[in-house]
């Protein structure tokens, strides 16, 4: 197999949101006549480092005339001592095709392990959505 389609097969293989995820993100946002991009906040309100809960997220997505793209979704964690501070632990830029796990670094969407952890990610946020677990979800129009 020559490279032109190895490449070609990683690209197939890509990590990318489901139909699912997409139609549910369309629902979410208000203003249907909106052009532009926004992002939509997922927080469970009771989430400290010290408790636990759900790891807030941030999905922000680009809206052109009857398109609609999520172009990036990050997962927030709350990280250190004493005063501890929200830093991203897992990071999905769908636009410049790149991945960051806070204990990996950064990862091409090619990659098998990146599919893999956004599927799993994936699959764990829709499980949330279902349990009613973010009792605070904001849409932001910029």
């Amino acid at each position: 197999m020559n490279q032109a389609a190895n490449l070609a097969m990683f690209a197939c293989k890509r990590a990318k949101p489901s139909h699912q995820l997409t139609e549910l993100i369309k629902r979410s946002i208000d203003d249907v006549n909106y052009r532009g991009k926004v992002t939509i906040n997922y927080r469970d309100t009771s989430y400290y480092s010290e408790d636990g809960g759900f790891h807030p997220v941030f999905i922000t997505v680009d809206v052109k005339d009857s398109h609609t793209a999520i172009s990036e979704i990050t997962d927030l964690v709350y990280v250190g001592d004493g005063t501890p501070e929200l830093v991203p632990d897992l990071a999905f830029d769908f636009a410049n095709s790149v991945a960051f796990a806070r204990f990996s670094g950064w990862l091409g969407m090619y990659l098998q392990e990146t599919t893999e952890l956004y599927e799993m990610w994936e699959c764990n946020f829709l499980a949330y959505l279902e349990m009613n677990a973010y009792d605070q979800i904001e849409v932001e129009y910029s």
